[in-house]
């Protein structure tokens, strides 16, 4: 096993997102339905390519961090930046495609969410830069 840095901190925003997605997707009674469902199919779109991307963190948290360091999955490991950051450019899109259809204060969920995130990507390139310059 070889936990990496912030691996907490990435498990917490993909598990976040995808709940997130099960609740809009599951309650037509959320504000958040509401919205996505007035948005037309470009809401849905954006909402489940957000779905697919944090399934996709949380099976690079479970492959790459907590298995054996000989089982993993490098070529997510190796860009795992881009995939954090697809994560976050897509909380900005959905929250502007919401706010066309008004201001709502569910907004600033997706804009903590999409800071949250965004922090986290750029907080571990520094260990992992360090990592590699050990080596």
């Amino acid at each position: 096993m070889q936990l990496t840095d912030y691996w907490f901190a990435r498990l917490v925003i993909c598990g976040h997102v995808l709940s997130r997605f099960f609740i809009v997707a599951a309650d037509p009674q959320t504000r958040m339905h509401e919205l996505v469902t007035a948005s037309g199919p470009a809401g849905w779109c954006v909402m489940t390519c957000l779905a697919v991307l944090a399934f996709i963190g949380l099976i690079d948290i479970a492959v790459n961090d907590f298995m054996p360091s000989h089982v993993g999955f490098r070529w997510i490991y190796n860009r795992r930046h881009l995939l954090y950051s697809a994560i976050t450019m897509n909380l900005l899109l959905i929250s502007a495609v919401l706010a066309k259809e008004g201001w709502s204060p569910v907004l600033f969920s997706f804009w903590g969410d999409a800071a949250f995130c965004g922090a986290v990507v750029f907080l571990e390139m520094f260990p992992r830069h360090r990592k590699r310059a050990a080596a």
